[in-house]
C-alpha cells in the first residue's frame, strides 16, 4: 500500500474517531413554565454557594437547581427588591450580593431573605444620586457604580456615603457620558466604562477618566455604544461596541 493511501486511510478514521468522541452538548431550558417569572433575560450570575440568580424585566430570579424563588418589587413592603427591571448582579469581596435595577440597586440580606435599597431621593441629599443601575464592581472598600446621569457614582461601604462623578472639566460640550453600560476592574486593579459615548479608564483614587477612542481604518473616530468589556487569560482588554 502506497504511503498516500495510509495517510488517506488514517485522515479518514482520526476524523471518524475525533466525531464520535466529541462531546454532546445538551441544554436544559428554563422558561416560564418553569417557574422563571419573565422571558427577556438580562442577567446571569451564579454566587458562592452555587446557586444561580436570573435578572429579568420582570423580577429577580434565585434558582438552587430544583426550582425558583422570584422576587419582585413590592411598594407596600420596604425589604422588597428595589425594582423589577433587573440589569446587573455583583457579588462583593465579604459575600454580599448586590443587584442593579432601573429604580437603583439594592442588597440581599441573606439571613433574613430580604433586601436593602439605595434609590434616589429628591428630598434626601445624601440618598443615591443615581438612576438606573448597569454594572458595578468593588475598588478596594468601596463600590463603583455604573448609572444614569452621572454615569458614574462610587459608594463607601463602610459609611454609606455616595460621591457622583459628574462632568470634569477637561470635557466641553456634550462630549462626557451620559451613562454607563458596563464596568470592568482588571487585574492591574484599573476600571474600564464602557458608556454612551465610548471606552473610558476611571481612577478612583485620583478621580479622574481618561478616554479612549476607537478609529476607522482612516484614522477617524468612531462614535458607538461599549456594551461589555472583559479581560482575558493574557490581560488584554475586549471591548464589544454597538454603532
Amino acid at each position: 500500500m502506497s504511503l498516500w493511501k495510509l495517510a488517506a486511510g488514517w485522515l479518514i478514521f482520526s476524523t471518524l474517531l475525533f466525531a464520535e468522541s466529541a462531546p454532546i452538548i445538551r441544554f436544559t431550558h428554563l422558561t416560564p413554565d418553569e417557574g422563571l417569572s419573565q422571558s427577556n433575560v438580562r442577567c446571569i450570575f451564579r454566587d458562592d454557594l452555587g446557586q444561580m440568580w436570573f435578572g429579568t424585566y420582570d423580577g429577580l430570579n434565585k434558582y438552587d437547581g430544583t426550582g425558583f424563588t422570584v422576587y419582585r418589587h413590592d411598594p407596600e413592603d420596604p425589604g422588597s427588591i428595589a425594582g423589577n427591571q433587573i440589569s446587573c448582579a455583583f457579588q462583593d469581596r465579604q459575600g454580599n450580593l448586590w443587584f442593579g435595577s432601573a429604580a437603583g440597586f439594592s442588597r440581599y440580606d441573606a439571613r433574613r431573605d430580604r433586601f436593602v435599597n439605595f434609590v434616589h431621593d429628591p428630598g434626601d441629599s445624601s440618598s443615591f444620586p443615581g438612576g438606573h443601575v448597569r454594572s458595578i464592581v468593588q475598588w478596594q472598600n468601596k463600590l463603583v457604580i455604573g448609572t444614569i446621569n452621572p454615569a458614574l457614582v462610587v459608594m463607601d461601604l463602610a459609611t454609606g456615603k455616595f460621591t457622583p462623578f459628574t462632568r470634569p472639566p477637561e470635557y466641553s460640550g456634550s462630549s462626557f457620558p451620559g451613562f454607563t453600560i458596563s464596568l470592568l476592574m482588571d487585574s492591574q486593579d484599573r476600571i474600564w466604562m464602557g458608556t454612551n459615548m465610548g471606552l473610558l479608564q476611571f481612577d478612583p483614587e485620583a478621580g479622574s477618566f481618561t478616554p479612549y477612542l476607537l478609529k476607522d481604518e482612516k484614522g477617524a473616530d468612531i462614535a458607538c455604544q461599549i456594551r461589555s468589556v472583559i479581560e482575558d487569560s493574557r490581560g488584554r482588554i475586549w471591548v464589544g461596541a454597538y454603532q
